[in-house]
């Protein structure tokens, strides 16, 4: 009998087979391992396919909600009004409800087929809560130290001065005929003033939207003074009653609103309202009043005049009117029109679509501009 002792080739013959057997088990399990490995892999990459294709869509749909966010300023809060002693909901922020590529304001009714009266007393109770929004505030005091900044640093300049004594006849031409201060602006650094420091949307839009009479024009406003000889003016074809009415400083349009003070409080001037003493030529020919004649639209007054000089305001502050910023102004100011009994909705938002069309978004030059009027204001 052979005895194998620990040490002996036979043993160190035994322990080498046992390592082989472990070696070749090794081996197996790694070539196992990596073709699982490879399997898993190949798998992992077919799913990953759909994961991509998923965080590409994902991340084009969130750059597309900040382009939206950018281009079409939306809220969907509601309110109730009573009418009548009904209750109705309505849209506390009117949205653009049409296709991107032909973007335009349009107001939204609680239901169809509402009487014209109906009509304006909704526009009356949503022009009331756009102007006590704090955001739309925010945004008209935003305007006017924008403005101010602009104006100033044309003052300053030679060849593009404003004239402060075009604003002040532009203002005491109007008294009486639409909502003006009752104070002057004698000089320049008044107005300034007044544009910086006033907090009251309502008294600064009743001065904003004169800014840019015909002596403080530019090329750049030639587009305007087009749209508004060419398709405003023919669309005003309103009949007028032979008596004046007394000037007065009511809210809005329809009568709705009895005791709201943004107008009464104010150092606003009175004023004879449209809604008092015009009415639409019922033998009008112009085919953009055809919603008017029938109804669709509520009629005022035609297409505004005061959007159109507000939209110079929009052109020279570099804001377009679908940006965010010129969302929430294009808003207020349309409520501070309507609010004035001045127009009808629709007849601001169709002087707003004429201007939206020759103004397209430059979001670069936005910013730029952003930060030229912001470097100007730190360093001044």
């Amino acid at each position: 009998m052979n005895t194998v002792l620990p040490g002996s080739p036979a043993t160190y013959s035994s322990w080498e087979k046992t390592a082989n057997i472990y070696r070749d088990k090794d081996s197996f399990l790694m070539k196992s391992a990596k073709v699982m490995g490879v399997f898993l892999g190949f798998i992992s990459i077919i799913g990953t396919i759909p994961t991509v294709i998923y965080l590409i869509n994902k991340l084009k749909g969130k750059t597309q909600s900040v382009l939206d966010s950018y281009a079409h300023y939306r809220e969907t809060n509601g309110s109730e009004i009573i009418t009548n002693g009904k209750v109705r909901m309505v849209s506390i922020e009117n949205r653009i409800v049409a296709p991107s590529s032909s973007q335009e304001f349009k107001f939204q009714y609680s239901r169809d087929r509402l009487s014209r009266v109906e009509k304006l007393e909704e526009q009356d109770l949503f022009a009331l809560e756009v102007l006590k929004n704090p955001d739309n505030i925010k945004a008209v005091q935003k305007c006017s130290e924008k403005l101010a900044d602009y104006l100033e640093k044309y003052a300053s300049s030679s060849e593009d001065a404003f004239s402060i004594m075009e604003i002040d006849k532009s203002i005491a031409g109007i008294k009486g005929k639409y909502p003006t201060l009752r104070a002057k602006f004698l000089y320049t650094e008044s107005l300034l003033k007044f544009f910086r420091e006033e907090k009251d949307p309502i008294l600064l839009l009743s001065v904003i939207w004169t800014v840019f009479v015909s002596g403080n024009q530019d090329s750049s406003d030639d587009d305007i003074n087009h749209i508004y000889k060419k398709y405003i003016v023919p669309q005003k074809d309103y009949l007028e009653s032979k008596e004046k009415p007394s000037p007065d400083l009511r809210f809005g349009n329809s009568g709705v609103i009895s005791n709201a003070p943004l107008f009464t409080s104010k150092g606003i001037v009175p004023y004879i309202k449209d809604i008092d003493y015009r009415s639409i030529n019922p033998d009008a020919k112009h085919p953009d009043l055809k919603e008017y004649l029938s109804g669709q639209k509520a009629f005022v007054a035609g297409p505004s005049g005061m959007a159109n000089m507000f939209c110079k305001v929009l052109n020279h502050l570099e804001i377009h009117p679908h940006s965010v910023e010129g969302k929430k102004l294009c808003e207020t100011f349309s409520a501070f029109v309507v609010g004035s009994g001045m127009h009808s909705y629709e007849e601001v938002y169709d002087s707003f679509n004429l201007y939206s069309p020759i103004r397209p978004i430059h979001l670069v030059k936005k910013v730029l501009s952003d930060w030229k009027f912001n470097l100007l204001k730190n360093n001044g």
